[in-house]
């Protein structure tokens, strides 16, 4: 996060008894935690590193066990960041979902009267040429991509899309992608993965979301090659009250 709120007496209220360098060691700690949305390392000497105050270890010791939870082989963390980090997430995710709907809906949308506009030309053709035994073209949708993988659904399809348009929101450049091949994995993933429509869709934009994976998860068969690692590193927290 490079951006987060701050309530002035909250903050005052909890810290109103550290001294100017035990304040200024916590607002430090806290501001790199936000940023790089992790644990705060469990070595102190690493973390008076990190936060350039090396001089300081002492009020760092003071302050993490004032203000911070241990996790056992991870480190240090602050559980009022953390809800903070997971709110900003879920707010994020909420808003690309909506976008990705409106984006998915006028598609199909588009699609299907380009169809309709392709039948109509080609039976006014029939008619010009004077052929009588035409019939008339319906039930033309737009789905024709389908026929040439007869085996994915029409949601495969929408997740496929979905997925591009959220790369698209990190890079408006990026080269569109065979729509149906990505489909098809996503069906793969479905029939031998056992996954699911909404976990593919949840797994997708926490690394969509994520500094390192979002430059490296950028199609379906990345994404079903790194499941299971992708799996471990997404650890979701649960919401809990303010703690400073």
């Amino acid at each position: 996060m490079h951006y987060y709120k701050f309530h002035i007496s909250d903050y005052f209220s909890h810290t109103s008894h550290l001294d100017e360098i035990e304040d200024l060691v916590y607002r430090r700690m806290l501001d790199w935690q936000y940023l790089h949305e992790k644990h705060l390392p469990e070595d102190i000497e690493e973390i008076a590193r990190i936060t350039r105050m090396r001089t300081h270890s002492e009020r760092i010791a003071t302050v993490l066990r004032e203000f911070f939870k241990h996790e056992e082989g991870v480190g240090f963390y602050s559980e009022r960041a953390f809800a903070e980090i997971n709110e900003h997430h879920e707010k994020s995710r909420k808003a690309r979902d909506s976008a990705s709907r409106r984006w998915t809906k006028n598609n199909e949308k588009q699609s299907l009267n380009s169809a309709q506009s392709e039948g109509y030309a080609k039976a006014m053709r029939t008619h010009s040429e004077g052929n009588a035994n035409h019939k008339p073209i319906t039930n033309i949708t737009s789905e024709k991509s389908l026929t040439d993988f007869p085996a994915i659904q029409k949601g495969d399809l929408e997740v496929a899309n979905w997925m591009f348009e959220l790369i698209r929101q990190i890079n408006p450049g990026h080269k569109p992608p065979n729509v149906e091949k990505w489909a098809n994995t996503i069906r793969l993933m479905r029939e031998r993965d056992s996954r699911t429509h909404q976990q593919i869709r949840e797994l997708f934009s926490w690394a969509n979301s994520d500094d390192f994976w979002s430059k490296n998860i950028l199609s379906p068969d990345k994404l079903r090659k790194q499941w299971d690692k992708l799996v471990i590193q997404h650890k979701p927290k649960k919401k809990r009250g303010f703690v400073c």
